[in-house]
Parts: C-alpha cells; structure tokens; sequence
C-alpha cells in the first residue's frame, strides 16, 4: 500500500509540476504575443490647424495626426476648442503646448473638448507687447524690463502680482543699440529656477549697416540673478520681432532651446541652445536639403521645422519625414524615404498649423 501511494504521490507531483510548466509557457507566450503588438511603436506627431476661411469651423482648432513611420496624416480628427482673439496682442493657436492636453492661451475660450486642460492667460490686458510664459506648475509670468530694473509679475486670478525685483545696470550686454530698450519675449520656470530670454538689437560686425536680432538669457534661482551670453551667433540673426506668431520661433526641450537663426538672407539654420550655459550648437549644414526655416516645435524624440507649406521631422539629426503642402493650400502631400506615401485634399484651405512646442518634464 505504501508503495502504491508513493506511485500515486509521485504521478501526480509530475502533473503537477507539468501543469505549472505549461501554464508559465502560456502565459508567457500570451504576454510576449500582447507586447509583440507594441514592439513596433507608430511614432504619431500631433499638431493643431485653425483656418480663417471656412465659416463654419471658424475660430476652431482642431487636432490632427502625422503617422511618420507609415507616411500619412490623418486631418481633423478632433476639434479641441473655438476660441476668439481678446485683442491685437492675442492669438487663437496656443502659444505653449505639449501635444497632450497641456496647453497655454491667450484667447477667449468659447467651447472646449474635454481632453485638454488649457491655461488661460490674461497679461495682455496689461501689456502692448507680447511675451509668453512657460511653468511646470502651470503659472503664468509676465516680465517688465525698464529703467534698469527686472520686475517678475504672476497673474493670480484676474490680477498680476509683482513677485520679484531685480537691478541689472551690470547685466547688460555691451552691444545693445543705443537707444533700443531690451525686450522680454519668453519666461521659462521649472522646479524654483526660472530662465528669461530677452532680445534685442545690435549692429551687425560683417554685414555694414545692417542690425542683428540678438538676445541672451537671465537665469533666476531663488533670490539670485546670472546674466548668460549666447555663445557663437554673433553674425546670426533672430526674426522675432517682426513675427506676429513668436511662440512658433521657439521650442524647448528640458534645459535646452530650438530656434531658427538667419546669416543676412539665409534663414535656414536651427541652434539648439543651453539655457544654462548659453553654449550653441548647430542641427544642419548650410548644405542640408532644408527650406528658409520660419518655424520650430518639439515632441518626444522629433524636431520639426517649418514654413507655412513645407515641413519636415527630424530623428537623431536625420530627416525622417516630409509634408508639402500646395501654394493655394488645398493639397497635401506626405513622404516617407524620398517617396510620396500619400496625397490628400484640405478640407479647410490656407490653414495655420502649429506643432508642440514643449516637451514636458
């Protein structure tokens, strides 16, 4: 008998163990099999189109898709909001966004989608000029720059607040135009460190007659001020000024800054910018198969540069992707290797893109 109970014992021990065995091999198989689906991520770039053309979807912004991996663009997708411009300094594109649902306005906001939690700003009913913040903690800043003193205001409510002061008679670069008033264009915190970029022109060292769009950065932390020179562009210019859609000049990435600098009339370079050391380094070669470069936006992994009617991704310094889009705005074409992979008709005709322009920490 006791033979016979260690037989039984030791048969169903082995099923046992052969029923474990199997059940890991299953679920090992049913796990590799689920994330086999995701190991060949579609790398989706959003961005948002606004047309002033088309009656009915006047005033709204829509979210759209580029599929880079797959060579095509899904157009319309959803409508995010209907906003209306609250004065001459506003904008109906968000002038901060993350391609996700955090998004910075200026504008009155009429409806809203669900999936996007926008900041509202109201500093442009203090100000006549334009000036765009960025916080992790989802504040608004507004900055003010005269008679040698650095004032921070945060907008609280429906009212700004003076939060800090600084005297900067000593942090000044030595090259500023007589006469010309520095300019504050953008205000970047995250944790207690903030970063001020601030513009301004100069005569040009090469080019007689000619002035240079320049700026440089101060960086706040705390109760303390440091004055950052941009190391490496004297001769390159900004186009700032003489843009209405400033935001879409800029992008950043943690500690670092994307913007596009031009040599007299050519306009076809992207820095990418330290924001605590002011050191520069260049993402393409005069060389480079790359339009006049109007605009700059960020997302994971992808720089995009654009104009109007041509845009291109870039991975790792490479092109991975391309976008025409036809003179009279009603035609879209998308490549993929060199290869038209798509060709559509625009909906909404002459319409105004942006792409995210903030990755966020």
């Amino acid at each position: 008998m006791i033979v016979t109970s260690l037989y039984y014992w030791n048969v169903i021990k082995r099923l046992f163990i052969c029923l474990i065995i199997v059940g890991f091999v299953l679920i090992s198989f049913l796990i590799l099999s689920l994330s086999g689906c995701n190991v060949k991520k579609v790398d989706k770039i959003p961005f948002l189109s606004f047309s002033f053309y088309n009656e009915r979807d006047k005033n709204s912004v829509f979210l759209n898709y580029w599929d880079v991996e797959n060579g095509k663009v899904y157009l319309n997708e959803k409508r995010l909001y209907i906003g209306y411009r609250r004065g001459v300094n506003t904008d109906i594109l968000p002038y901060f966004w993350d391609g996700k649902g955090n998004m910075y306005l200026n504008c009155l906001l009429k409806e809203k989608d669900k999936s996007i939690n926008p900041i509202v700003s109201n500093i442009s009913s203090y100000s006549q000029e334009r000036f765009y913040s960025f916080s992790d903690e989802r504040e608004v800043f507004y900055v003010d720059l005269k008679d040698d003193a650095l004032k921070i205001y945060k907008q609280e409510n429906e009212d700004i607040v003076l939060t800090k002061t600084f005297q900067i008679s000593h942090l000044l670069p030595r090259d500023i135009l007589p006469g010309q008033k520095p300019l504050p264009l953008f205000l970047f915190k995250e944790d207690d460190k903030m970063w001020i970029i601030i513009d301004y022109l100069s005569k040009n060292t090469i080019y007689e007659n000619t002035l240079t769009e320049k700026f440089f950065i101060y960086r706040i932390e705390g109760d303390s001020i440091k004055f950052i020179k941009i190391k490496g562009i004297d001769n390159f210019s900004l186009n700032f000024l003489v843009s209405e859609e400033v935001f879409k000049k800029i992008a950043k990435d943690n500690k670092y800054i994307y913007i596009p600098l031009c040599l007299k009339d050519m306009c076809g370079r992207v820095c990418k910018i330290n924001l605590d050391t002011g050191e520069v380094s260049f993402l393409n070669s005069k060389e480079e198969n790359l339009p006049p470069v109007s605009f700059v936006g960020i997302y994971n992994d992808f720089l995009i540069i654009y104009t109007r009617y041509e845009i291109f991704a870039l991975k790792d310094g490479k092109i991975v992707g391309k976008i025409l889009i036809s003179k009279d705005g009603k035609d879209l074409t998308v490549y993929k290797g060199g290869r038209i992979t798509q060709r559509r008709e625009i909906k909404n005709p002459y319409p105004d893109i942006m792409f995210p322009n903030i990755n966020s920490p």
